[in-house]
């Protein structure tokens, strides 16, 4: 595990959390940037589909051709700005790798806003919508739950 924070000069900041194996080799990253006076936006070219989380759709980005165990993905707030991104490696199959980063942004949680209160109440709406990760026996991780939860 590591966390690091980059600040821009012209007011950005960016959080950078990374999970690794055993082995070394980095199996999620979740980036948190909150940008300032340096931000362009860029449009997104790759995305496959979108999951639901408790900020509401997430995109999901294909995976690079260099390494299709890892799927991207991407969510935007224009209030306030804030871009959440990052990558998941974990899980055998597509859907459950889509999962995996539901179930990563859904226990994000904000430990301090500052004077932003912008942000804390984007956290404190998105907690009203956490769901629960646990995956259901009849209908997948990739589909809506159709029973309850074992």
């Amino acid at each position: 595990k590591s966390y690091h924070i980059f600040r821009h000069p012209e007011g950005g900041r960016k959080d950078v959390l990374r999970w690794n194996a055993e082995n070394g080799r980095t199996i999620a990253e979740l980036e948190i940037y909150r940008p300032g006076g340096e931000f362009e936006s860029s449009a997104v070219s790759d995305a496959i589909r979108a999951i639901e989380t408790k900020f509401g759709p997430v995109t999901l980005l294909s995976p690079p051709a260099a390494d299709r165990t890892c799927l991207g993905f991407l969510k935007t707030v224009d209030q306030p700005a804030l871009r959440i991104s990052g990558f998941v490696c974990h899980g055998e199959t597509l859907p459950a790798r889509g999962a995996a980063i539901a179930c990563m942004l859904n226990r994000l949680s904000l430990i301090a806003a500052g004077n932003d209160a912008k942000l804390a109440e984007l956290f404190a709406r998105a907690e009203l919508k956490r769901a629960d990760c646990r995956t259901d026996w009849v209908s997948g991780s990739d589909r809506p739950v159709l029973r309850g939860a074992i």
